[in-house]
Formats: C-alpha cells, sequence, structure tokens
C-alpha cells in the first residue's frame, strides 16, 4: 500500500468519523433543546416556587401571630388557674368557717338559749306565784284594815 491509498482510506475513516460527529452533533442539538425545554420548565418551576416561598412567608408570619396570641391566651389562662385556685381555697376556708359556727350553734347557743328559756318558763311560773300570793297579800291587808277599823270601834264602844 502507498500512501495514497493510506491517505484515502485515513480520509475515508474521517469521513466515517466526521459523519458520527455529524450524528452526535445531531443527537447533541436534540439533547440541547431537550435540556432548553426542561430549563425553561424548570424556570416555570422556581418562579412557582418563589410564589409558594412567599405565601409560605405570608403563613409563617400569621402563624408567628398566632403564636403570639395563643401565649398571651396561655398567660391569661395561668392567672385564670390562680384565681380559681384562690378561689377554691377561699370557698374551702367558708366552709369550715361554716362547720364551725354550725358545730358553735348546735355545742353551745341552742343549749344557752334553752337554758333561758327554762329560766324564763321558771320567773314566769316565779311571777305567777308572786301575783298570787300578793293578791292573796292585798286581800289579807284589806281585812286587817277592815278588822282594825271594827276593833277600833268596839274599843271606842266600851270606852
Amino acid at each position: 500500500m502507498n500512501t495514497d491509498e493510506k491517505f484515502e482510506i485515513i480520509l475515508n475513516k474521517l469521513d466515517t468519523i466526521d459523519g458520527r460527529l455529524d450524528t452526535i452533533d445531531g443527537r447533541l442539538d436534540t439533547i440541547d433543546g431537550r435540556l432548553d425545554a426542561i430549563d425553561g420548565r424548570l424556570d416555570a418551576m422556581d418562579g412557582r416556587l418563589d410564589v409558594m416561598d412567599g405565601r409560605l412567608d405570608v403563613m409563617d408570619g400569621r402563624l408567628d401571630a398566632m403564636d403570639g396570641r395563643l401565649d398571651v391566651m396561655d398567660g391569661r389562662l395561668d392567672v385564670m388557674d390562680g384565681k380559681i385556685s384562690n378561689l377554691e381555697k377561699d370557698m374551702s376556708d367558708v366552709k369550715n368557717d361554716v362547720t364551725s359556727i354550725k358545730l358553735q350553734i348546735e355545742n353551745e347557743i341552742v343549749p344557752n338559749i334553752q337554758r333561758v328559756a327554762e329560766g324564763h318558763q321558771d320567773l314566769q311560773r316565779h311571777l305567777a306565784e308572786v301575783v298570787t300570793y300578793r293578791s292573796e297579800y292585798e286581800t289579807l291587808v284589806l281585812r286587817v284594815n277592815h278588822l282594825e277599823s271594827e276593833v277600833e270601834k268596839i274599843q271606842k264602844k266600851i270606852c
């Protein structure tokens, strides 16, 4: 083989390689087109994600505001719990006081009232007796006065 033939073989191989490279170049152009389409879609998705990110930021702000409100409500509930605990303690104290008062009424005041009532009955009975005796006494005083008068009259007649 001579040089021209070798050169011709090399040229044929180069043409084959060139054809293959053209095919590869076409495929790469197709791939490049697809990648451009994917890039466009990704850009659109990126825009949508940016919108969603903005919406999520707004939602995050709202949730932070709600969290603040819930913290305030939680504080108020804690205060109310404290007040309720104080009320329950006060109610317990009032119940104990009422029980103590009931026991005092039952054990001290009612017996004392009964004693006073019995004393009152005794005084009333004694008063009735005294009134009776007083009436008899006054009757006797009148009789004695009358008798004394009579005795004086008799004495005057005798003298």
